[in-house]
This record gives C-alpha cells, sequence and structure tokens, in this order.
C-alpha cells in the first residue's frame, strides 16, 4: 500500500507564487497494523528558496525512523514495564 504525503499548500505563503516539487522521498513504514510505502514530497518556491515539508508524516513517523511512533511507544512501555 502507498500514501502520498504532500504539503496542503499550492502557492508560496510568502509570496503567492506557485510552488514546485523540489524533493521526493519514498520510505518503508512498519505499523502495529503491517507494513506502508511513504512517499514524502516537498515543495519549494523558486524565488524564496524556502522548503515546505507536509506535517502530516511526521506526525505518524519521526524523521530517519522506520517504525511508527505508535510502535515505539509500545515498545517502549513493554521493555520498561510501564502501563500506558
Amino acid at each position: 500500500m502507498t500514501f502520498t504525503f504532500t504539503s496542503p499548500l499550492s502557492s508560496c505563503p510568502e509570496c503567492g507564487r506557485r510552488l514546485v516539487v523540489y524533493k521526493t522521498v519514498t520510505r518503508k513504514v512498519r505499523t502495529t497494523n503491517g507494513e506502508f510505502t511513504a512517499v514524502h514530497r516537498m515543495m519549494t518556491c523558486r524565488f524564496h528558496r524556502k522548503i515546505i515539508r507536509p506535517d502530516a508524516l511526521d506526525s505518524l513517523v519521526s524523521p530517519y525512523c522506520t517504525y511508527s511512533n505508535e510502535v515505539m511507544i509500545i515498545r517502549f512501555t513493554a521493555r520498561f514495564d510501564i502501563s500506558p
């Protein structure tokens, strides 16, 4: 299963110019329900050179991690015997 994460903005918040794709990164993410492929599409303003990242993927998975935040919390609580 593949999910694409992109910014909801289509124009630069500072100047109003159209945003273009800066970089596309594909990651495998493992959750408690299985595995999915996340396509992370970063946008940029050609005038300001400001990179705009989508926040939705960062709320699910920390940067440079393979496992979702929910898996990390479950494993942490199980390892140190902490009740959620």
